[in-house]
């Protein structure tokens, strides 16, 4: 093994380094390869990426045992036909380079299991590509290819994973759903305005990716696709969404975000392995009734929609333990909130919400409370027993005053009631012991309890925009650890 890596060679001739097995050249500034490359019979492992390399010398083709062979950022316009010859190559990565063709040589590349392709100027691919036997991952991202361009003629036997974004693609190529071992398909960032007319060959498929393209409506025949685990369509035009989604039996993942849905579907409430939710920035006013057939969910993302009111079979997801609801314009939340037993992050941001959540004590594992940018006035009193809060956020809301017995929050590291209408605070606030960071700007306070000096881990007080004189700054300012940074 010889590693030269991350120097400034320019040049390198290749004598007297016959037996040689694995050499790395990469990061370096290298501009040719010399022709002496030949006499490396005995290399395995070739590492040229990241240098500055226009060509590859035809002699290439006599370093017969070459197994992987790395050519990435470099300026490569073209590759000698000799890199056909390397009937042991395993593994070629050829990505961020200038390279527009391949053909015909690829074709012989019979042992070939690693092909990256990405970040070049492709616009069409060699349709002998898919025949190779042993090809598994093909990665042919960021290029310029269409849909004319990727004509897939016979059905892989070995491909698992394919990367395709960042192309120019109307549709998924017809062949490429029967591809009987592709696990892997990521065709985010195309064109791409509908499905394919089957997916039935796709028995092995795990992780479907097609956001950011112009799909309207997702259709019966995604409900074919029976070993699915994780599917992202987010930042499409999404409007309807079939009810055969709900026949995903293996899903665990989904991310619908950014698309214009307007309900939900009741049969993608009965997944009962899907433990991930997102359907952040639609157009959801309304949510179905019964959720007790997401009996896997652990996290819930329903942020930035239209929802005015929470059902209460909602609370009836007793495994979530992310709820994201802000950004929407809500005005209450159900009843049975405190239902939610492992509840561990809750975000009501952002709505329209005017009484404060009843039940949230009985949450044991909640470490995160936001709710600010509502029309709160008062805090539930039983929220000081919520003692598993690290992090309450009630900025921007009509707060008058707090529970006097705030204090019990033993283990709140985080508090911030910007915006609010407080006159004073309980004393009981400097019983938070593990309280690190505290801000109070925009309120209506003229000082604050001399108990805040007990405070002995704060590392951040702001109260700016309050009616706090000089002198009483000076107070605080005496009250608090010498480390804790003070705006005023």
């Amino acid at each position: 093994m010889l590693d030269l890596s991350h120097n400034s060679i320019r040049y390198a001739t290749f004598e007297n380094i016959s037996q040689l097995q694995l050499l790395n050249l990469s990061h370096n500034s290298l501009v040719s390869i010399h022709r002496s490359i030949d006499s490396m019979s005995d290399l395995k492992y070739l590492y040229l990426d990241n240098n500055q390399l226009t060509k590859i010398p035809e002699s290439i083709k006599n370093v017969k045992n070459i197994i992987t062979l790395t050519l990435s950022s470099n300026s490569l316009k073209r590759l000698p036909a000799g890199i056909g010859q390397l009937a042991n190559l395993d593994t070629l990565d050829l990505h961020l380079n200038n390279l527009t063709d391949l053909s015909p040589w690829i074709d012989s590349l019979n042992k070939l299991k690693s092909l990256r392709l990405s970040s070049n100027n492709f616009t069409s691919i060699s349709p002998g590509l898919w025949a190779l036997d042993s090809l598994s991952y093909l990665n042919l991202s960021d290029n310029g290819i269409d849909s004319e361009g990727l004509i897939i003629s016979s059905a892989s036997t070995s491909i698992e994973t394919i990367h395709l974004e960042g192309n120019k693609l109307a549709k998924i190529p017809d062949g490429l759903t029967n591809f009987s071992k592709l696990n892997y398909l990521n065709v985010s960032m195309n064109e791409i305005n509908k499905f394919p007319d089957s997916m039935d060959g796709l028995v092995k498929l795990e992780k479907l990716i097609m956001n950011s393209n112009e799909l309207e409506k997702l259709p019966a025949q995604i409900g074919s696709l029976k070993t699915l685990k994780h599917l992202d369509i987010n930042n499409n035009k999404l409007t309807d969404i079939d009810e055969k989604i709900g026949d995903l039996d293996s899903i665990v993942n989904m991310n619908l975000d950014d698309n214009l849905i307007k309900s939900i579907p009741a049969s993608l409430l009965s997944l009962k392995t899907l433990e991930i939710l997102s359907i952040s920035g639609n157009d959801l006013q309304n949510l179905p009734e019964v959720w007790s057939g997401l009996s896997a969910l652990s996290k819930l993302d329903l942020s930035r929609n239209n929802l005015i009111t929470l059902p209460e079979g909602i609370t009836a997801l007793n495994t979530l333990s992310i709820l994201d609801l802000h950004e929407n314009s809500l005005t209450d939340i159900p009843a049975s909130f405190g239902a939610f037993t492992s509840l561990m992050y809750v975000d009501l941001g952002e709505n329209q919400i005017e009484i404060f959540p009843t039940g949230i004590e009985n949450i044991k594992n909640l470490t995160i409370f936001k709710m600010d940018c509502n029309l709160i006035q008062t805090l539930d009193p039983l929220i000081v027993n919520a003692t598993s809060l690290t992090d309450l956020e009630l900025d921007g809301n009509l707060i008058k005053k707090l529970p006097k017995d705030i204090g019990k929050l033993s283990n709140l590291k985080y508090l911030s009631l910007n915006g609010n209408q407080l006159k004073k605070l309980p004393e009981s606030i400097g019983d938070l012991s593990n309280l690190i960071y505290l801000s109070l700007d925009g309120n209506l306070l003229k000082k604050l309890p001399e108990s805040i000096q007990n405070l002995k881990n704060l590392k951040y007080l702001s109260i700016t925009k309050n009616l706090i004189s000089f002198e009483e700054q000076k107070k605080i300012k005496a009250w608090l650890p010498a480390d804790c940074k003070i705006i005023m």
